[in-house]
């Protein structure tokens, strides 16, 4: 086996290693959170319900932030126009500024290198 592949294979061994413990530890952090809650204030059954909600979004976020790394990584795009577009994500018509041009969002003007404003390193 090549060095490259056997440095492959330990990088992809260590990715799969993280994104498990990133989708464990959440939920088990939330449970553990709930536990002492519901013991110490006598809180009902729901915090134990709200526990397990966060901790599966909590896991759900992780996941789709990994899945968008791995794709970026891999070479492919991630899909656009998803609810947690990151700061390179492109509004409608393709332009940073959701389809409007200028640089302006909602009725604000940023000065930018693209708009007349100071250029920055």
């Amino acid at each position: 086996m090549k060095k490259d592949g056997w440095f492959a294979s330990l990088q992809n061994l260590t990715w799969l290693t993280q994104l498990g413990l990133s989708l464990t530890v959440p939920p088990v952090l939330c449970l553990l959170l709930a536990g002492w809650l519901a013991e110490r204030f006598l809180l009902g059954p729901w915090v134990w319900l709200a526990a397990i909600l966060l901790g599966l979004g909590a896991s759900a976020c992780t996941f789709a932030e990994f899945m968008r790394m791995f794709l970026r990584r891999s070479g492919r795009r991630p899909p656009e126009g998803g609810p947690a577009g990151g700061p390179n994500s492109r509004g409608p018509g393709g332009s940073p500024h959701g389809g409007r041009e200028g640089g302006q969002a909602d009725g604000l003007h940023r000065a930018g290198p693209d708009n007349g404003g100071p250029k920055t390193n």
